[in-house]
């Protein structure tokens, strides 16, 4: 436990009176990918509090027990996934389970996905394989867009390296463009694979058979772009 001072920071970060209990004692949780920083500190606070340790970045020498990801952008995140994936990884709901039950309660329906914290948009695709994306992406804790907006999507899943969201994208520099594969290779190992990996390009979908369906061309929105 951290000092009088630290502790009573923590305690007002999270408004709620301290639980009489040690039901994170001898137990290290890495705390990553959480905005804006005050929820960090709020969800770190928790956990000492609650007798454990805290990290704010993996270190190799010290694996935590368990990961409170936010979203799996977050470097220290994809660090450990690079070394392990045998460390339990949960959404800020698990935490605050165990601290309204005073115990640390199992990690199933608490799972971090392979895209929490992730805004999906998708680019030349017809409507049944717009449709298959959206769902993959939902079942992988993300937020699927219909529109490319820029500030708030992450990735753009694209079946043809083209068109007007392609373009926006590479034009804005701040959207990781990626092909279908990204996608279904993050979900059949749980965690992102590695977006370098897997760039945009010509793909023949095997659930169709067919290639991907050319958008239109339509005028870029400067900010969002929805074709």
């Amino acid at each position: 436990m951290g000092s009088a001072s630290a502790s009573a920071g923590s305690l007002q970060e999270t408004g709620r009176s301290r639980p009489q209990h040690g039901a994170f004692r001898e137990t290290t949780v890495l705390v990553c990918g959480h905005t804006p920083e005050p929820e960090g500190n709020r969800l770190a606070g928790m956990v000492r509090d609650m007798g454990g340790s805290t990290q704010a970045r993996f270190h190799a020498k010290g694996l935590p027990h368990v990961v409170v990801c936010g979203c799996t952008l977050d470097e220290g995140y994809r660090a450990l996934m690079r070394v392990t994936s045998q460390v339990p990884v949960v959404t800020k709901s698990w935490l605050e389970a165990c601290w309204e039950q005073q115990a640390q309660v199992p990690v199933d329906g608490h799972r971090a996905g392979p895209f929490t914290g992730l805004v999906i948009c998708t680019t030349n695709f017809n409507m049944q394989q717009r449709q298959a994306v959206e769902a993959a992406v939902v079942q992988g804790g993300g937020v699927f867009s219909p529109e490319l907006q820029k500030g708030v999507c992450t990735h753009l899943v694209c079946g043809k390296p083209d068109g007007p969201k392609y373009n926006a994208a590479k034009k804005w520099g701040c959207i990781r463009i990626v092909s279908q594969e990204w996608l279904n290779r993050s979900l059949q190992q749980g965690w992102p694979a590695d977006e370098a990996q897997w760039p945009a390009r010509d793909t023949i979908l095997a659930s169709t058979g067919s290639a991907a369906a050319p958008v239109m061309p339509g005028p870029v929105v400067a900010a969002a772009v929805t074709m």
